[in-house]
This record gives C-alpha cells, structure tokens and sequence, in this order.
C-alpha cells in the first residue's frame, strides 16, 4: 500500500514542477510590470526584453535543479519532416492571420493617428522574434518535456497526448484577449497553433520546427507593426 501511494505521488510531480515554472514566470513578469513606472509599463519593446529575459531563465534554471543538459530539453537544431508537416497543419491559422492582419493595416494607414516608430518596432520585436523563442523554450521545451518524461502512459485524443492539451490550455490562458469582436476565432485559431507546436515537438522533440512555426504565425503580426515605418 504504501508503495503504490509513492508511486502515485510521484505522477503528479511533473505536473508540479511544470505548472510551478509556468506560474513562475507569469508572475515574475507581473511583478517586473507592477514595479516599472509611467509608459514603460506598456511599452511592447520593454516586455520584449522582459519576456526575453525572465522566461529563458526559468527554464535555465529549471533545467539545472532537474540535473538535465539542456539538450535534453529540446535545445537541438535539428529538422524533419514531422516539422515540416507542422508548418502546414498551421497554414489555416496563419491565413487568417494574414486576412486579420491586412485588414488592421489598411485601417492603420487610413487612420490619421498612427502608433510611435518605437511602439512599432517593440510589437514587431516582441511578436516576431520573442514570442517564437521565449515561448517555446517555457511552453515546449521545458514544460512539455518535463511531462513527457514523468508520464505514465498518457492517454491520447485526436491524435495528441493529454499531456500536449493541458500544456496548449496553458498557453491560451496568457494569450486571451477578451472584448474583441474575434475573441472566439482567435482563441480557438491559438489553442490550435499551440497543438500543433506541441505535436511537431513530440515527433522530433526538438525546437526547431515549433519556433519556425511560430514565427510563421506571428509573421504577419510583425510586419502589420511596421506599417507606421512607410509614412
């Protein structure tokens, strides 16, 4: 009895260390935001740089305390052709994407208010090179593995893990942007692109191919952020 509530306390352990690190990091950077003063607590280039910073460390440190190299955690350049499979299981989203994005430009260069040259390098910064890197170093390289390795015969559904749902549920909850006319759409169009993140980094358990992805997502964001750029 007492060996089989050992082993059962020790199943919920990668969920702890995964959600504690993930926890972590959200306050970390809601703290970093509380104590920064005036505009630059809504500066995109600023919580760039703090994304850029805090997420990294939580999952180097982490990395430490587990006694894993790095590569362990996905920190491989590597490329299959399970990534390449994932860049286009995400085209629906990124098509949309780029319909949503073209539409914000156009009423961006119709608008006679238009965002500060810095804003729109930060929003390119923070979209387009920090989310793709920072993210999926917390979210799939860390997280993802730490539960995939601490798994006991996860159950699948559609073709995914449970394990890669709950870590995609996670994801979503930060990226929630309530009260706007596309909440639903784009909601469900980020917990997809995070499934698909997930399951290209349960093929080749590398980061490769999901920072590709999600730069390929966000792309279209980036270069909407740069319009203000041609005036």
């Amino acid at each position: 009895m007492s060996e089989l509530s050992h082993r059962d306390s020790d199943s919920t352990t990668p969920y702890v260390a995964a959600t504690g690190v993930y926890i972590g990091s959200l306050v970390s950077l809601a703290v970093l935001a509380v104590m920064l003063l005036g505009e630059l607590r809504t500066d995109p280039f600023l919580q760039g740089i703090m994304a850029v910073v805090v997420l990294p460390a939580w999952v180097v440190a982490s990395a430490r305390a587990s006694k894993q190299p790095l590569s362990h955690f996905g920190f491989t350049f590597k490329w299959s052709t399970a990534a390449t499979k994932g860049l286009g299981l995400l085209l629906p989203v990124v098509l949309y994407n780029v319909w949503h994005a073209t539409w914000r430009g156009l009423a961006m260069l119709a608008s006679a208010e238009h965002p500060t040259i810095s804003s729109a390098l930060g929003v390119a910064f923070e979209t387009g090179l920090v989310a793709p890197v920072a993210e999926e170093m917390l979210f799939r390289g860390y997280m993802l593995t730490t539960l995939l390795d601490g798994a006991r015969a996860p159950r699948r559904f559609l073709g995914l893990t449970t394990l890669s749902w709950y870590v995609s549920v996670l994801f979503l909850i930060p990226h929630l942007n309530f009260g706007t006319p596309d909440f639903v759409l784009t909601s469900l169009g980020r917990l997809y692109a995070s499934l698909v993140f997930c399951w290209v980094f349960e093929q080749t358990r590398s980061l490769s191919g999901p920072i590709a992805a999600h730069f390929l997502l966000n792309l279209a964001t980036a270069l909407v952020a740069l319009v203000p750029l041609i005036h």
